[in-house]
Protein backbone atom coordinates (compact mmCIF):
# COMPACT_ATOMS: atom_id res chain seq x y z
CA UNK A 1 0.00 0.00 0.00
CA UNK A 2 1.63 3.10 -0.78
CA UNK A 3 1.92 6.25 1.76
CA UNK A 4 0.41 8.80 -0.54
CA UNK A 5 -2.97 6.81 -0.75
CA UNK A 6 -3.67 6.41 3.24
CA UNK A 7 -3.48 10.40 3.85
CA UNK A 8 -5.83 10.76 0.36
CA UNK A 9 -8.40 8.12 1.07
CA UNK A 10 -11.37 9.46 3.22
CA UNK A 11 -14.41 7.32 1.68
CA UNK A 12 -14.99 5.43 4.92
CA UNK A 13 -15.99 8.51 6.83
CA UNK A 14 -18.80 10.04 5.12
CA UNK A 15 -21.59 7.01 6.06
CA UNK A 16 -20.42 6.74 9.43
CA UNK A 17 -21.29 10.34 10.08
CA UNK A 18 -24.49 9.69 7.54
CA UNK A 19 -25.66 6.67 10.00
CA UNK A 20 -24.87 8.80 12.85
CA UNK A 21 -27.18 11.72 11.99
CA UNK A 22 -29.89 9.19 10.70
CA UNK A 23 -30.40 8.38 14.19
CA UNK A 24 -29.99 11.04 15.78
CA UNK A 25 -33.01 12.61 13.74
CA UNK A 26 -35.10 9.52 13.90
CA UNK A 27 -34.82 9.37 17.92
CA UNK A 28 -35.74 13.21 18.28
CA UNK A 29 -38.81 12.62 16.01
CA UNK A 30 -39.53 9.71 17.94
CA UNK A 31 -39.63 11.86 20.71
CA UNK A 32 -41.53 14.76 19.93
CA UNK A 33 -44.14 12.79 18.33
CA UNK A 34 -44.09 10.85 21.32
CA UNK A 35 -45.21 13.56 23.37
CA UNK A 36 -48.03 14.71 21.75
CA UNK A 37 -49.09 11.69 21.30
CA UNK A 38 -49.44 10.90 24.82
CA UNK A 39 -50.32 14.09 25.89
CA UNK A 40 -47.81 15.38 27.48
CA UNK A 41 -47.70 18.53 24.49
CA UNK A 42 -51.42 19.69 26.09
CA UNK A 43 -49.38 20.52 29.70
CA UNK A 44 -46.45 22.87 28.25
CA UNK A 45 -46.63 26.15 28.61
CA UNK A 46 -49.84 26.25 30.35
CA UNK A 47 -49.07 26.73 34.40
CA UNK A 48 -50.65 29.71 36.37
CA UNK A 49 -49.13 33.25 36.66
CA UNK A 50 -46.20 33.84 39.00
CA UNK A 51 -47.10 36.43 41.08
CA UNK A 52 -46.48 37.93 45.03
CA UNK A 53 -49.24 38.69 47.21
CA UNK A 54 -49.35 40.58 50.46
CA UNK A 55 -52.83 40.13 52.50
CA UNK A 56 -54.40 41.51 55.43
CA UNK A 57 -57.58 41.42 57.77
CA UNK A 58 -59.02 44.61 58.82
CA UNK A 59 -62.55 45.00 60.46
CA UNK A 60 -63.22 42.00 58.81
CA UNK A 61 -62.67 42.61 55.34
CA UNK A 62 -59.91 40.67 53.81
CA UNK A 63 -57.47 42.28 50.94
CA UNK A 64 -54.75 40.65 48.54
CA UNK A 65 -52.56 43.41 47.25
CA UNK A 66 -50.49 42.25 44.21
CA UNK A 67 -46.76 43.03 44.96
CA UNK A 68 -45.29 42.31 41.32
CA UNK A 69 -44.69 39.15 39.18
CA UNK A 70 -47.15 38.04 36.01
CA UNK A 71 -50.58 40.11 35.49
CA UNK A 72 -53.58 37.84 35.99
CA UNK A 73 -56.19 38.73 33.56
CA UNK A 74 -59.51 39.59 34.47
CA UNK A 75 -62.00 36.78 34.76
CA UNK A 76 -59.33 34.69 36.19
CA UNK A 77 -59.07 35.66 39.61
CA UNK A 78 -61.72 34.57 42.47
CA UNK A 79 -61.38 35.09 46.50
CA UNK A 80 -63.01 31.71 47.68
CA UNK A 81 -64.01 31.42 51.16
CA UNK A 82 -63.30 28.04 53.21
CA UNK A 83 -64.47 26.80 56.17
CA UNK A 84 -67.41 29.08 58.42
CA UNK A 85 -66.33 31.82 56.09
CA UNK A 86 -68.37 33.59 54.31
CA UNK A 87 -68.77 37.27 52.33
CA UNK A 88 -70.88 40.10 53.46
CA UNK A 89 -73.40 41.17 50.72
CA UNK A 90 -71.49 44.42 50.42
CA UNK A 91 -69.19 44.81 47.24
CA UNK A 92 -65.48 45.13 48.15
CA UNK A 93 -62.61 46.96 46.29
CA UNK A 94 -62.14 45.12 42.97
CA UNK A 95 -64.48 42.11 43.88
CA UNK A 96 -67.96 41.55 43.14
CA UNK A 97 -69.93 38.90 45.39
CA UNK A 98 -70.93 35.67 43.24
CA UNK A 99 -72.27 34.03 46.39
CA UNK A 100 -71.56 34.13 50.09
CA UNK A 101 -68.68 31.83 49.36
CA UNK A 102 -67.38 33.21 46.47
CA UNK A 103 -66.55 36.74 44.75
CA UNK A 104 -65.05 37.62 41.38
CA UNK A 105 -61.97 39.99 40.71
CA UNK A 106 -63.28 42.32 38.77
CA UNK A 107 -60.01 44.22 36.91
CA UNK A 108 -56.68 42.26 35.77
CA UNK A 109 -54.12 42.49 38.71
CA UNK A 110 -50.82 44.07 38.31
CA UNK A 111 -48.46 45.64 41.04
CA UNK A 112 -50.53 47.33 43.30
CA UNK A 113 -53.82 46.30 42.53
CA UNK A 114 -55.85 45.23 45.86
CA UNK A 115 -59.01 42.74 45.67
CA UNK A 116 -60.83 43.25 49.64
CA UNK A 117 -64.03 41.79 50.53
CA UNK A 118 -65.95 42.15 53.55
CA UNK A 119 -66.13 38.92 55.28
CA UNK A 120 -67.74 37.15 58.54
CA UNK A 121 -65.71 34.28 59.90
CA UNK A 122 -68.66 32.77 62.64
CA UNK A 123 -67.27 31.61 65.40
CA UNK A 124 -64.67 28.86 64.53
CA UNK A 125 -63.40 30.89 61.22
CA UNK A 126 -61.82 29.72 58.47
CA UNK A 127 -59.38 31.29 55.45
CA UNK A 128 -60.14 32.64 52.64
CA UNK A 129 -58.12 32.01 48.87
CA UNK A 130 -57.14 34.19 45.95
CA UNK A 131 -57.47 31.07 43.18
CA UNK A 132 -56.35 31.55 39.89
CA UNK A 133 -58.92 29.90 37.46
CA UNK A 134 -58.82 29.40 33.76
CA UNK A 135 -60.50 26.31 31.57
CA UNK A 136 -59.23 23.40 33.63
CA UNK A 137 -56.29 25.14 35.37
CA UNK A 138 -56.75 25.99 38.77
CA UNK A 139 -54.06 26.96 41.48
CA UNK A 140 -54.17 29.02 44.88
CA UNK A 141 -52.00 32.23 44.76
CA UNK A 142 -52.81 33.26 48.02
CA UNK A 143 -54.41 32.33 51.56
CA UNK A 144 -54.86 33.83 54.80
CA UNK A 145 -56.45 32.45 57.83
CA UNK A 146 -58.98 34.22 59.63
CA UNK A 147 -60.11 33.50 63.47
CA UNK A 148 -63.88 33.80 64.86
CA UNK A 149 -63.41 37.62 65.66
CA UNK A 150 -62.92 38.53 61.89
CA UNK A 151 -59.07 39.17 62.61
CA UNK A 152 -56.22 37.58 61.01
CA UNK A 153 -54.75 34.65 62.63
CA UNK A 154 -51.70 34.81 64.91
CA UNK A 155 -51.31 38.03 62.92
CA UNK A 156 -49.47 36.05 60.06
CA UNK A 157 -49.57 36.32 56.73
CA UNK A 158 -51.35 33.15 55.07
CA UNK A 159 -49.18 33.42 51.74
Amino acid sequence: MKLKNLFTNDRAVSPVIGVILMVAITVILAAVIGTFVIGLGDDLGGSAPSASFSNSVDDSTVSFTHNGGDRIPNGTAFLVANGNVTFDEETGTNTERDNDKRASVTTSMTAGTTAAMATDAGEDGGSVSLVYEEGDRSATLSSIDIDGDGEEENGENGE
